[in-house]
């Protein structure tokens, strides 16, 4: 068999043809027995040995000039150590029942090399004793196809050309050591069912163990493999070490099954390394491994634990429809470069996954994964400036976090699903970062996350949210943007549980339109450098602004808010827009803005000091601030009126105030004067807001103070009349003109008191009452005029 009946390599797709069992060394029941001494010299003679049984042939150092061709032999001993072998060697269906030596080195002073300057063949030959061949030397092609009973043991040896160990059997331990392939290696149908090791050997060409069988361990330790390295549909049933080596060029794996720990230690590997189809049943360790070339393991099956330490891969990472059965670590690794692509497209983790501290230089997809155990991507770098790092419909079962990972490239969650707790507190995002359609079924934590570009929440529902210190450089869209509206996207996203947006930071436009807020909604010291827009939002419970700054407008316009809104201590530019805005309750004390866009119809009963009928001092005073506040805003926008109302209330606020205050301290002066307030002020005139009122008010005190003359018309003098027994007295009408002329301070003197009597006393009073009055008309009816 020739090198190049091996040189075209079988798919891994293809499944290995199954042979008939080997039948190893001669299946003759009888030999011509020959002496030692016979062979050897039919052999130094160049005569072929057929069907015969001697007990050694020894050729130790000893030119051979002839062939050496044993057939169908049974020969217990064979030493050929320290010779030179000129001619071909071809040994078939025999049998050695003790040691064979092709060279051996006893000691570092002898020397004991053989050369074989030609061909050497072994053919169903069965090796019942030891094999050994030490510091030996092939000039050409070395083929063995062979039972090893015992120990197989190369050692030191160099192998010019093709070197053939296809289809042997070795029972017991095989190993290479210090081997030197200048050719192919062909190790096909292995079967190794001791240990196997392949140490400090070089393999200057192809080395390929397509279909071998390891039952125990196999070691690669300190080998350099020149070129392609195959290893596909291998059968290794106990551990595989590969320990510093080097392969410069393809390792191929593909459809090999691994029942054992499988690891690299410490390799570099210049080529691709591909695992397509394989099979893992235990541990696979990438430790310290360099890959320059791309890693392929799509289809792969990993039932044990995944560990990617310290591990750079500076090609593509094809990892696509694998399937990890145990832990995947990959720590403190670079994966990717920045022409080659990341991927683990519907790609199973079935337990924890972890990718602390990795590095992802070039466009990631996990795209459709499946992570059904903790995952952890903790200060991981993903992707490139002009990348892609993609888990659109990747599904999260477990504990997530992205805590403190730096995602480089655009990134893409659209339609993912995370059932567990999710956390990218202090993650940052370089590049546009959507969020379309993902479910977060529980509670999501986006603490002191950086956002440098443009977020989409659309279409999303969330639990419980945390956005705390978080800073969204760009627009920040919780739902559509018209200027970039798709087709499925005009739908805005949920908040199912309660959501803090507390101490965040909105540079560009924030747009919450008709989003739902089922539960509480805090957005306490946020900052909107822009557009704020919550048009049509929904807030089943409070809404609350508490400290909010907004550079324009925060536009509120036709929310609903089920209970309270509370937008206290908020710092407006422009304005606060509530047009057709519905809630319960609502406060804003302590708020600077220009303008609020409100109706008195929308505010009315609304305020803390008024739906409560709270006794608190404290209260009523932040609602009396409140009635100011509106008071200033209306008069910014020429709303007399509704100026008017707000100063009323505000007052009455203060005055409802101070009686509480009084009745605490039980101050009855005050509580006094704030009735008379009440009585004359308030529903005399509106606190000056209302002519009309006052002039009601004046003609009732007119006809009060007239009834009181009236009474006491015997102190009443008319016109010429003197206070006598039987003098005229004043009737109804006059003492009402009498009370008219002295509330108006005109004084005819047709009807006036008696100069000695006391009712000169109330007539003074009412002549003040009246000039203050008519002084508070005057002035309300100017104010009116005036605007």
């Amino acid at each position: 068999m020739s090198a190049s009946d091996h040189e075209e390599e079988i798919s891994p797709e293809e499944k290995p043809k199954k042979e008939k069992p080997l039948s190893w060394g001669n299946s003759k029941k009888s030999f011509q027995k020959i002496s030692s001494e016979e062979a050897l010299a039919q052999i130094k003679e160049g005569k072929e040995l057929k069907g015969v049984e001697f007990a050694t042939l020894d050729l130790r150092r000893t030119k051979v000039s002839h062939s050496i061709v044993l057939e169908e032999c049974q020969v217990e001993n064979l030493y050929l150590e320290g010779s030179d072998l000129e001619k071909e060697i071809s040994i078939q269906k025999t049998t050695f029942t003790g040691e064979v030596i092709l060279s051996q080195k006893d000691k570092p002073e002898e020397l004991r090399e053989s050369t074989f300057y030609q061909k050497v063949q072994f053919h169903k030959v069965d090796f019942q004793g030891v094999f050994i061949c030490e510091q030996a030397s092939f000039r050409k092609e070395f083929y063995n196809l062979a039972r090893f009973a015992e120990k197989a043991s190369f050692r030191f040896s160099e192998f010019h050309e093709d070197a053939n160990l296809s289809n042997s059997l070795a029972e017991k331990e095989l190993e290479l050591i210090k081997c030197h392939f200048q050719g192919n290696a062909w190790f096909r149908d292995l079967r190794c069912q001791g240990d196997a090791s392949f140490r400090r050997s070089t393999f200057g060409k192809k080395s390929n163990f397509r279909g071998a069988c390891f039952q125990k361990s196999l070691y690669l330790t300190d080998v350099n493999a020149g070129q392609r390295a195959g290893l596909n549909s291998m059968e290794c049933q106990g551990p595989v070490e590969f320990d510093r080596s080097h392969f410069a060029g393809e390792v191929s794996s593909k459809g090999t099954k691994y029942q054992g720990k499988v690891s690299f230690r410490s390799c570099e590997i210049e080529g691709p390394l591909f695992f397509h189809n394989s099979s893992f049943q235990e541990q696979l360790a990438l430790n310290n491994l360099q890959l320059k070339g791309k890693l392929q393991t799509t289809e792969a099956t990993f039932k044990g634990r995944v560990l990617l330490d310290k591990v750079r891969l500076e090609q593509e990472v094809d990892f696509s429809k694998a399937t990890f059965g145990g832990d995947f670590f990959c720590r403190k690794s670079v994966l990717g470069s920045f022409e080659s692509p990341i991927h683990f497209s519907q790609t199973c983790f079935e337990r924890e996954v972890d990718f602390a501290d990795t590095s992802f230089l070039a466009t990631t997809h996990f795209t459709e994964a499946i992570f059904k155990h903790k995952t952890s991507f903790l200060r991981t770098n993903l992707g490139i400036p002009e990348g892609l790092v993609s888990f659109e419909k990747a599904k999260f079962i477990k504990k997530t976090k992205f805590e403190r990972a730096h995602f480089v490239g655009r990134t893409l969650f659209n339609d993912s699903s995370f059932e567990h707790q999710i956390s990218f507190n202090r993650a940052i995002f370089d590049h546009l970062c959507s969020f379309v359609g993902v479910n977060f079924a529980q509670k999501t934590s986006f603490t002191d996350v950086h956002f440098l570009k443009q977020t989409f929440f659309y279409r999303s529902k969330f639990n419980d949210a945390e956005f705390i210190n978080t800073e969204f450089e760009g627009a920040a869209c919780f739902s559509y943007d018209k200027q970039h509206l798709e087709e499925n996207a005009a739908v805005p996203c949920q908040f199912l549980g309660s959501v803090n947006f507390i101490h965040t930071r909105f540079l560009k436009k924030a747009l919450f339109q008709k989003v739902e807020f089922s539960e509480k909604a805090r957005f306490d010291y946020a900052y909107f450098g822009e557009q704020a827009s919550f048009r049509r939002a929904v807030f089943k419970k409070d809404a609350i602004f508490t400290g909010v700054f907004c550079s324009l407008e925060l536009d509120l316009r036709r929310i609903n808010v089920g209970e309270e809104l509370l937008i206290k201590g908020a710092n407006i530019n422009r304005r606060l827009n509530l047009a057709d805005a519905t809630f319960s309750r609502i406060g804003f004390y302590n708020m600077v803005t220009d303008v609020i866009a409100v109706t008195p119809e929308q505010i009315k009963g609304k305020l803390r000091g008024e739906y409560s009928k709270t006794k608190d001092p404290e209260e009523m005073n932040r609602t009396a601030q409140e009635f100011l506040i509106l008071k200033k805003s209306f008069s910014y926008q020429g709303m007399h009126e509704e100026e008017d109302w707000a100063y009323w209330n505000s007052r009455r606020t203060l005055r409802r105030t101070s009686t509480v205050q009084a009745r605490k301290s039980k101050n009855i002066f005050i509580l006094m004067k704030n009735f008379l307030e009440r009585i004359i002020i308030d529903y005399g005139s509106s606190y000056g807001t209302h002519p009309l009122r006052i002039t009601f008010l004046a003609c009732c005190l007119i006809v009060c103070f007239g009834a009181f003359y009236w009474v006491h018309n015997e102190q009443i003098i008319l016109e010429g009349d003197e206070i006598l027994p039987g003098h005229p007295k004043a009737n109804l009408t006059q003492c009402i003109y009498f009370s008219t002329m002295a509330f108006t301070t005109m004084g005819f003197g047709d009807i006036h008191p008696n100069i000695d009597g006391w009712l000169k006393g109330v007539v003074a009073l009412e002549a003040l009452v009246g000039i203050i009055t008519m002084t508070l008309f005057v002035g309300t009816y100017a104010r009116k005029i005036i605007r």
